[in-house]
């Protein structure tokens, strides 16, 4: 009776859950089955005339005079128009900086622009606001269904944007207020794109915002940087509530882990991957997912559509096929899951990828990934999982990839092949590899009692073409060294190390790349003071980029200048003062300097283009080179300047730094900062430190409004005398003078005195407004007074003057 009992419970609580998870409906089209309606886009043999018709989406202001054609129904609704006659765009920037950018690019305060013909696809209620009115009957004109057969092939190839496939899932997640695309051309600017996202899918995969920007206008020229990006803004309804939604917060599943057996047997011509993930929903009903893929590969020389990644079939763990989406040119693909996925249920998948000459060949043997993480599929921005990679290659081949590499095995249907395995057991957000003749050097650094392994891959001198430092061989135990070192002055002023090992493989790139715990670099181990900041830079960023991520594009700052500043640091400490006091001068210049344009040099200084928190809105065909000398240089230096603030001016001793580096890695350690949380983090060591007790100082937002969210570049003049005191003291009488910035600027800068005996003593000036009145008592009558001889403040210009 017992038995019978559970076995009816068992089945009734077998049905209940059963019928609790949502199904498709048998009448309801599958997603492909959508997405292939929406990809025809057939217009109605009908259309209806528009009068001075306004359409006003979020802050665009859309003007027709003219007769628009409708889609087909799908579903009883409508999810496109084209549209002839006479038109306009109004939108006003929503902020100070995005009113000087369309100054910069339009030479207007507000975007305006004419049309003539235009093609719009939506899943929000704009037919409702367009479509009323009675129709013309007749046949949708000839020039009509060649301007919406054109869209989608032209919008893949510029931008890499799968239209239908993101209105498809805007459907089927019924987003609210949907979504909507406007291109437009035939008026005054050329032709131009609107785009309405308020998930922000499009605008992080495509653009790279993901900071809460739920709208943009840009205009496609096949130059530098082919995108011109008007103006990004936020939902109206997001500024009136004061939000900041990132992009990630609508990320549909998360992927903890990843599971790939990569070949590449054949590196000359193929890459092959079998990728399985868990996919962990976050919503309730998802039933279609989007990934990211071979974004970084080009237009020019059709780089992403001949040697792009492509998938070859999607199906769940037994076998059972999925239906996918993936278009030629597209930057990403999407999978339909057999049924949709509840909150928290997991569903592991596995797709097949190929591509051909998808890795880029150096010397004929070295093979790398033509774009460094987007080789395989990626959903959302800020996904951290675990890897498990397994390669197979040639024998006289090495495979290079992040995590602890495992022993080799022999391929069992190949005598020539072998298998290496690669384990990334920590979660982190990327994944790539290197293949070739590496000979690989192992060493292990003693860290806190841990033993870190410590690997480096090199190609042997025959390799090199030219003579390059010592006969154009990698000095393979300079390198080795220089990583040892690296681990050990970073975790001693940042925090232990993140990973299990650091593995460094030679890459012609001109540079380096830094992965989690992985390293790709063109040093060959020359000594030169370039290579040891180099090298330094690419180490700092296990701990800056990968431990401790940004956050959106605006917080790149924190990683890239965190990471240029702590190469300055270490080569400081390797070299001397002199070899980094002149990359610091460098910098100062570059800032200086005015940015070019694709049509000849600028005439804005790098410094005043636009706040260090711009991050990629930095990238335009009149701003090039801002984004290096802002992101990297500039963020370097306002980090020095933070340096100096938290130190002990008394005798240099960094700890009040160090010790607020130390915590904010500790405090975001495997997650994402933003700017805001290092501000409160910086502010509250701040507080303690002697500088702020001496001013009276308790926290650092004057520091972050000017230099951190502001453009000014100051400079300093100091003007004194010597005057002898009744007592036999001596007193610096003078003026402090602040030029080039508002009036309320205000900034501690060191006066150094250097007396006989090679001794100096140090005051603190506090700078405010115009001119600051200057009293330094001294007991002894100085050699030298110099003004922030070390140039820990940023300024354009530091003098001082003694006068009579």
């Amino acid at each position: 009776m017992w038995g019978d009992t559970m076995r009816r419970t068992f089945m009734i609580l077998f049905l209940l859950v059963a019928w609790a998870v949502p199904r498709l409906q048998a009448d309801e089209p599958s997603p492909l089955a959508l997405y292939q309606k929406l990809k025809a886009f057939q217009l109605s043999p009908d259309s209806l005339p528009a009068e001075r018709l306004i359409l006003r989406r979020d802050r665009v202001e859309l003007l027709f005079d003219g007769e628009f054609y409708f889609a087909q129904p799908i579903d009883g609704r409508i999810h496109g128009a084209v549209f002839f006659g006479r038109g306009s765009l109004r939108l006003e920037p929503h902020d100070e900086l995005e009113k000087e950018n369309v100054q910069r690019l339009l030479k207007s305060d507000v975007v305006e622009a004419t049309f003539t013909r235009a093609v719009l696809r939506f899943s929000d209620d704009t037919f409702a606001e367009i479509g009323r009115g009675r129709r013309r009957p007749g046949h949708a004109a000839e020039r009509a269904r060649k301007l919406a057969a054109k869209l989608e092939e032209r919008l893949l190839r510029e931008t890499g944007l799968n239209l239908s496939s993101r209105l498809a899932l805007s459907l089927l997640n019924q987003e609210q207020p949907g979504f909507f695309f406007g291109e437009f051309e035939g008026g005054n600017r050329g032709r131009f794109t609107v785009l309405l996202d308020y998930q922000g899918r499009t605008l992080q995969s495509i653009f790279g915002l993901n900071a809460g920007e739920k709208g943009i206008v840009f205009h496609y020229r096949y130059s530098t940087e082919p995108i011109d990006i008007w103006t990004a803004f936020p939902a109206l309804e997001d500024i009136q509530e004061g939000l900041q939604e990132y992009t990630d917060t609508y990320d549909l599943v998360d992927i903890p882990a990843y599971r790939m057996d990569i070949d590449v047997t054949d590196p000359d011509h193929w890459l092959r991957t079998v990728v399985e993930m868990d996919l962990v929903s976050r919503g309730d009903a998802v039933v279609l997912v989007p990934f990211n893929l071979n974004e970084g590969l080009e237009e020019r020389d059709r780089e992403r559509l001949k040697k792009g990644m492509k998938l070859l079939g999607a199906e769940l763990p037994d076998g059972t096929p999925l239906e996918s989406i993936q278009e030629p040119w597209e930057t990403g693909l999407s999978v339909a899951l057999p049924r949709p996925l509840a909150r928290d249920e997991r569903m592991p998948i596995r797709l097949r990828l190929e591509g051909k000459d998808s890795l880029w060949t150096w010397e004929q043997h070295f093979h790398y990934p033509r774009s460094a993480t987007t080789w395989y599929p990626r959903h959302g921005f800020r996904q951290r999982s675990r890897f498990d990679l397994v390669f197979r290659h040639q024998q006289r081949d090495r495979p290079v990839s992040l995590g602890v590499r495992q022993p080799e095995n022999t391929v069992s249907d190949s005598a020539e092949q072998l298998r290496t395995r690669y384990l990334m057991q920590d979660p982190v957000h990327g994944a790539t590899f290197a293949v070739g003749p590496f000979q690989l050097k192992t060493e292990f650094a003693e860290v806190e009692g841990r033993k870190i392994p410590v690997e480096l891959y090199t190609p042997a001198g025959a390799y090199f073409p030219v003579t390059y430092c010592s006969g154009g061989r990698v000095q393979r135990d300079f390198l080795i060294t220089e990583l040892l070192n690296g681990i050990h002055y970073f975790a001693g002023i940042y925090g232990s190390y993140p990973y299990r090992q650091l593995t460094l493989a030679f890459a012609p790139i001109g540079g380096g790349q830094s992965f989690p715990g992985l390293l790709f670099l063109s040093a060959r181990g020359c000594g030169w003071t370039p290579e040891y900041i180099l090298v330094s830079h690419e180490i700092a960023h296990q701990w800056w980029g990968h431990a401790v991520g940004w956050r959106s594009h605006r917080d790149r700052w924190l990683t890239e200048g965190f990471a240029q500043y702590s190469g300055m640091l270490y080569a400081w400490r390797r070299v001397n003062w002199k070899e980094v006091r002149l990359r610091v001068q460098r910098t100062r210049e570059a800032l200086r300097t005015s940015v070019n344009t694709d049509v000849g040099a600028g005439r804005e200084p790098a410094a005043l283009i636009a706040p260090i928190t711009r991050g990629h809105r930095l990238r335009s065909r009149v701003t090039i080179g801002a984004f290096g000398v802002l992101t990297y240089g500039k963020g370097a230096l306002v980090l020095r300047m933070l340096h100096y603030l938290l130190s002990d001016p008394a005798d240099g001793n960094p700890e009040g730094f160090t010790s607020m580096m130390t915590d904010f890695v500790q405090t975001h350690r495997n997650g994402w900062a933003t700017t805001e949380d290092f501000q409160a983090m910086a502010s509250r060591h701040f507080a303690q430190s002697p500088i702020a007790q001496e001013l009276g100082l308790t926290d650092l937002d004057w520091f972050f409004r000017q230099w951190v969210y502001g453009t000014g570049l100051p400079s300093y003049r100091l003007e004194y005398r010597l005057v002898q005191q009744a007592d036999d003291t001596l007193m610096l009488e003078g003026t402090l003078y602040q030029e080039d910035v508002p009036e309320d600027w205000a900034t501690p800068l060191p006066l150094v005195f250097e007396f006989d005996g090679d001794r100096k003593g140090e005051a603190t000036l506090w700078a405010v407004g115009a001119a600051t009145p200057v009293y330094v008592q001294l007991t002894e009558t100085p050699k030298k007074v110099e003004l922030d001889p070390e140039m820990w403040v940023l300024s354009a210009k530091t003098s001082e003057r003694k006068i009579d």
